[in-house]
Parts: C-alpha cells; structure tokens; sequence
C-alpha cells in the first residue's frame, strides 16, 4: 500500500511543472522581434503614409504641399465612379469572352464585337489615366517635376535599355522601341 507521501510527491512535482510551463506561455514580449518576424523596411517612394489622403506610391515622395494634395484628392476621387465603372465594364466583357471561349458553339462575330467592347474600354481606361497624370504633373514644382522624372526612370528604366523584342512569326529580333 502506497503511502500518503507516495502519491503526493509525483502531484507536487506536476503541479509545479505546469505553473512553469504556463508561465512561460504567458511571457511578456520582448522589445525586438522574432527573425523572420521583423515588418518589410520601407522603400524609396513607400514610405508610411500621413493624413487622411492616401497618395499613390509614385506621388508620396514629392514632397506635396496641402493645396497640391487637396487638388489631387479632388481630382482622383472625381474620377473614381468613372474608372471603377469602366473596369466593371472590362470585367464582364472578359467574362463573356471567356464563356464564348469554352463554349462548344463559337459565335465569331460575337467574339469581335466583344473584343472591340473591351478594347475601346482598355483604351478609355488608358487615356484616363494620361489625362490624370497630365492634370497632376501641371500642379507640380520643377523641383517635384525632377523627383517625378526620376521616380519614373528608376521604376520603368530608359526606353534604350530594354532588351529587343522577338518577333511572334518569324522569331526575329526586332530593335527595340
């Protein structure tokens, strides 16, 4: 027969081993973080952001006065409908070419008269976003024309160094543009 002393031993033992292992789940953080845990450091022209407006990445690095960042606040959120309609627009277009696409009876002129839909809203979409960057640019400095100059460089690269382009029939390189 186990004595008092035997059973209550082991029961110590375990009490006291799970207060420390609870304990340690319970432990404070500590001021540096865990490797691999660390927030992504920030980059030239993503810097974290301050106010209300949220510029676009391109934008945050120029140093914009109030009055610019209201103007351009005005302008893109006039724009907003207008843009999410047009890529709603795209969307169901490209969905309806999809199903032409997978489907078994294929409607040609359908197929053209969607794809000429979608092109002139790529279009649309494109030219609206030209017209933009246009608008903002002319509510520029020149100093913050130069920062968007070399913004724009550093992200796209010189035109002449891109490397040439194969042409899809023949498989020759053409210059590049």
């Amino acid at each position: 027969m186990k004595t008092y002393r035997a059973h209550l031993t082991p029961l110590i033992m375990m009490t006291g081993l799970f207060s420390l292992i609870s304990g340690m789940a319970h432990a404070e953080p500590s001021e540096f973080p865990a490797p691999g845990h660390e927030p992504p450091p920030f980059h030239a022209g993503h810097e974290p952001r301050t106010g209300l407006f949220d510029l676009p990445p391109h934008l945050s690095g120029l140093d914009l006065n109030e009055v610019q960042q209201d103007r351009i606040f005005v302008l893109l959120h006039a724009q907003a409908p207008a843009i999410r309609d047009n890529f709603k627009q795209q969307h169901k277009l490209r969905e309806a070419l999809n199903k032409q696409a997978s489907g078994s009876d294929v409607d040609q002129k359908k197929i053209r008269l969607l794809a000429e839909q979608l092109g002139k809203l790529i279009a649309d979409s494109i030219v609206t976003r030209v017209n933009t960057e246009v608008s903002i640019k002319a509510l520029l400095t020149p100093d913050q024309l130069a920062k968007w100059e070399q913004v724009q460089t550093r992200t796209h690269g010189p035109r002449e160094q891109r490397p040439p382009m194969l042409e899809k029939k023949s498989g020759e390189l053409l210059p590049p543009r």
